[in-house]
């Protein structure tokens, strides 16, 4: 159990930062960690698609 919490725990302290930098490879660095997220494929699709839907409101570093 505590290492599946440790890994939760990594997978947040990620998007914080990818949220804090604006750092696209920190985000998907933390999507790839999620033990739901299946493939590295999936992750980068679901970052595009995430990314994009908030564009509006995320930092412009993660579209450099």
């Amino acid at each position: 159990l505590a290492s599946l919490m440790r890994r939760q725990i990594d997978v947040q302290e990620l998007a914080v930062e990818a949220a804090v930098t604006g750092n696209r490879e920190t985000a998907l660095q933390a999507l790839i960690l999620d033990p739901v997220v299946d493939s590295v494929a999936s992750a980068a699709t679901v970052l595009d698609q995430l990314l994009e839907a908030h564009r509006d409101i995320v930092s412009p570093g993660f579209f450099e």
